[in-house]
């Protein structure tokens, strides 16, 4: 009973030492366990038949069946079998510079590397994976692990370097991958590549890898190099959403049976429509969920807003922006703003934001977005056909929607004025002439406004721009002029 219990606990232990080490990756410990296990197994299979013919010697020579007799086995015992296997496997492992014990060893400082790295104790864990190393320099958990704490450090040079040592025995799409990384943004290009290259060749049905492969003859300008990897990364899983809308992405047109529910496909069908043209039969996203720090999620509403203009829904961008994550995430976050307020009837606030994207942006002349402020405030000044204006609720909406139209202004501000709304006729009057310093008709608008709050001195100064710019709208207006600044004089002395 005592030896059963042995060999229970025995047993036990082994298996659950050995399911450790492949829950954590320690593969030397692994390695050791399978070249133990294998030594053992080839010296019992040499010393059985010793086992068989000197206990069984005397009924194998009368030529009986030994499963008719009963035979007490005199001569060796079975666990003295077991004693022998442990002594020459013990020798096998020492006749090769006893590698299974390096193994072991190696294995045991990789755990004591994972509780220091546990235990937030970087330099134990670094000096832990490096004794690790002294014992099996090739196994892939210390170099990783290393790789990983370098990385953490900034220190590229040793991280690629461990990177490397760690393939040349185990190769991994995600140590080349990383590898591959490092070297590009390290300004190594081509050693990215051929990195990437040599990975495509050991895992050749990898999509990450070949999907990387492209990206990285992409970055180098070899266009058409990159078109047949993404072409290749789609041939390899078509249905994968990631090589579906790299495809997309790379030859600007439809992929037929595209899976247009992944928000990275429907945001690049988005953009061949906008280019081409054409409808497309994509669902508006929802306003419900944050993107967060999701790209393929932004560029999903990016485009659709681009897309939809004003048919698309309103979302609620200043909420999502609360996340100073999503910033960095999607720099473009200001743009898309300043685009959905214009076709949502805030088209006053979508100018200030992009010509506080103008201003902030001293590195470059941002002639795109100069061009855009440019068409949009153009096109609010293009004479429209606008609805006689009656109630509060039409003035504020009209003005909303129509800043600059000398008719909505002339129109509501004095029902603003009626409804004691001067702050808001006022402002309104304002940034129409903020906008619009050269166009005298502005002039005469804010001085009206500003004698009706008093304002008396940015009224006469208004005055004296209109006149000063157009005598003849001064002159035909300047009774109005008059009256209004008399009728403010009078209010303030009253």
């Amino acid at each position: 009973q005592l030896n059963a219990l042995l060999r229970w606990g025995i047993n036990l232990f082994g298996l659950s030492t050995i399911l450790y080490f492949f829950i954590s990756g320690n593969d030397p410990g692994i390695s050791a366990f399978v070249h133990w296990t294998l030594i053992c197994q080839s010296i019992m299979l040499l010393l059985f038949p010793l086992f068989i013919i000197s206990n069984f010697r005397t009924p194998i020579k009368q030529n009986l069946p030994v499963y008719k007799i009963v035979h007490k086995a005199p001569h060796l015992d079975l666990r003295l079998l077991y004693v022998g296997v442990f002594i020459m496997g013990s020798a096998w492992v020492y006749a090769k510079n006893a590698s299974v014990l390096h193994q072991f060893q190696a294995a045991f400082y990789n755990e004591r590397g994972d509780i220091s790295m546990h235990a937030e104790n970087r330099k134990s864990a670094e000096f832990a994976y490096q004794q690790a190393m002294l014992h099996s320099k090739l196994n892939a958990k210390s170099n990783l692990s290393l790789a990983a704490i370098a990385l953490q450090a900034n220190d590229n040079e040793s991280a690629a370097y461990y990177l490397a040592t760690s393939l040349q025995k185990h190769a991994s799409e995600r140590a080349y991958l990383a590898l591959a990384t490092i070297y590009h943004t390290n300004d190594h290009a081509f050693e990215a590549l051929f990195m990437l290259q040599k990975a495509q060749a050991q895992f050749p049905s990898s999509l990450e890898i070949t999907t990387a492969l492209a990206k990285q003859f992409e970055n180098l300008k070899s266009l058409d190099s990159a078109t047949y990897y993404y072409e290749k990364a789609f041939e390899l899983d078509p249905n994968s959403p990631i090589s579906t809308g790299n495809l997309l992405y790379s030859q600007k047109t439809p992929v037929a049976n595209s899976v247009e529910s992944d928000p990275a496909v429907a945001a690049n069908s988005l953009a061949i429509a906008l280019k081409t043209g054409k409808s497309t039969p994509i669902a508006a996203p929802a306003t419900a969920q944050s993107p967060g720090i999701d790209l393929r999620q932004w560029a999903y509403v990016y485009n659709y807003q681009m897309y939809a203009k004003n048919q698309a829904p309103e979302h609620p961008l200043s909420q999502w922006a609360k996340n100073p994550l999503t910033e960095a995430a999607f720099p473009e976050q200001s743009l898309l703003h300043a685009w959905q307020d214009y076709h949502h009837g805030k088209p006053l606030q979508a100018l200030q934001k992009i010509d506080l994207l103008i201003k902030k942006d001293t590195a470059t002349q941002a002639t795109g977005l100069q061009n855009m402020l440019s068409f949009w405030k153009t096109s609010l000044l293009k004479p429209q056909s606008i609805q006689t204006i009656q109630t509060l609720q039409e003035a504020k909406k009209a003005i909303g929607e129509h800043p600059f139209q000398v008719d909505v202004l002339q129109q509501a501000l004095p029902i603003l004025n009626q409804y004691k709304q001067e702050k808001m006729a006022y402002d309104a009057a304002l940034a129409a002439l903020q906008w619009n310093e050269g166009i005298p008709v502005y002039y005469l608008i804010f001085a009206m406004q500003a004698y009706q709050i008093g304002e008396i001195t940015y009224g006469n100064e208004a005055a004296q721009q209109l006149k000063t710019r157009n005598p003849s709208i001064y002159l035909a207006n300047q009774a109005t002029l008059n009256k209004a600044k008399a009728e403010a004089i009078r209010r303030q002395n009253f």
